[in-house]
């Protein structure tokens, strides 16, 4: 059997250029070529990330060299074909969330995929998250004994605002769209990690924007599992108000709770932080590159306090240091280049030329700090003229060609 690493097909020029096209070459894959419907498109943002071909079809892709797996990060009601076609050309999957647009789609996938003998994966990526990895852990080893109590809250305004745009499809409940599959799918897998399968489940589903939708941008979920834990899921997005997330599973013997990545215990004993293991812990001395989204607008006019906010949030995550991706819409190309990259620091964080912090000496001519460097801050340079100096070039030394020894001086 070859151990070389198969050949990658990207389907999708958003969602697959931002995050798949990275990641795969990141852990060591070809990207052989973008897939989409636009050709102008498709080559504009295959040249801007450097993957050589631009395909206009699934099916011409999978007829290049050297393809052995495709990624599907389009929108959910374009999976069920594009998966089926990739597992029966016999090619390992990876289908972007939400999955599909029912359960028999998502049926119909997976037995096509079992049938093809093929890897199949769902973009949950989250589970291998260093906090969430290190609390699935942490139940499994009985850290705080048998799991009764799960309760995962999430919210934050961010389709409150009724100008706030985001794919069609994201409305549209026949076309996989809602909160629930957007954003709870990632929820629903954590669990399924930690405690196992659901045995049982009871929902409900709300738009509270007042938007014109048939999906959803809220939920609520109760839920059992087969080990004897239950629990609530509540998230929404559609409702103006602080940003909000809890994430904490009670246990006969002790709660744990999730801050960001760091993994909380308290028991009789007191409260602790869980360590992180070792598997999951960053390389000290290497460079990683880890990127948030945090926010998708649309350009338009009204949008500066929302964009000011947004720039601030990606700079304080990233500690000064943020990126702005320019996405054109269906048809049209982007007016320049594609990653705009900002920095509040006095570096350039794409070649590393740095710069002291600017002070008042920078700007004093008496310091040496903010003379120039060719005149010492006197405004005046003493150079030597050749031509006052050899006024005479024809001369010989003994008629004095050189004009300051005849002088005397």
């Amino acid at each position: 059997m070859s151990t070389e690493a198969p050949g990658v097909v990207v389907v999708g020029t958003g969602f697959g250029v931002l995050t798949r096209v990275r990641a795969l070459r990141g852990a060591g894959f070809e990207v052989v070529a973008l897939v989409a419907r636009d050709p102008g498109r498709t080559a504009s943002r295959a040249a801007a990330v450097g993957v050589e071909r631009a395909c206009g079809s699934l099916a011409e892709a999978l007829e290049l060299p050297g393809v052995g797996a495709v990624t599907v990060a389009t929108p959910p009601h374009t999976h069920h074909d594009l998966v089926i076609q990739a597992v029966e050309a016999g090619c390992h999957v990876v289908c972007e969330k939400p999955f599909a647009r029912d359960a028999t789609e998502a049926a119909a996938m997976l037995d096509a995929a079992r049938r093809a003998g093929v890897v199949h994966q769902l973009g949950t990526e989250f589970r291998w998250a260093t906090g969430q990895a290190t609390a699935a852990r942490a139940v499994q080893r009985g850290v705080i004994g048998e799991p009764r109590l799960a309760t995962f809250v999430f919210d934050a305004p961010l389709l409150a605002d009724p100008d706030g745009e985001v794919p069609e499809w994201w409305g549209d409940a026949g076309s996989g769209g809602g909160w629930l599959g957007a954003y709870g799918t990632h929820v629903i897998d954590q669990l399924r990690t930690m405690l196992g399968e659901f045995e049982g489940v009871s929902a409900s589903l709300h738009c509270l924007s007042g938007r014109d939708w048939s999906a959803d941008d809220s939920y609520t979920v109760h839920f059992r599992t087969r080990s004897g834990a239950s629990g609530m899921l509540s998230s929404s997005v559609g409702a103006w108000g602080p940003f909000g997330v809890t994430a904490r599973l009670v246990g006969a013997g002790a709660t744990l709770w999730l801050e960001g990545d760091v993994v909380r215990v308290a028991d009789a004993t007191g409260e602790r932080e869980l360590p992180v293991p070792e598997d999951l812990e960053l390389a000290r001395y290497e460079n990683h590159t880890i990127e948030v989204v945090v926010d998708r607008l649309v350009k338009r006019e009204g949008i500066e306090r929302r964009l000011t906010d947004s720039l601030e949030t990606a700079l304080r995550l990233a500690d000064g240091v943020a990126e702005v991706e320019l996405v054109a819409r269906e048809g049209e190309e982007v007016d320049g280049p594609e990653r705009l990259t900002f920095s509040q620091h006095l570096a350039c964080p794409v070649d590393g030329a740095s710069y002291e912090e600017l002070s008042p000496r920078n700007f004093s001519f008496n310091s040496p700090y903010g003379a120039c460097e060719r005149c010492d801050g006197l405004g005046t340079q003493f150079e030597v003229d050749p031509d006052l100096v050899v006024p005479d070039p024809d001369a010989s030394l003994a008629e004095g060609a050189i004009q300051p020894w005849a002088s005397g001086h």
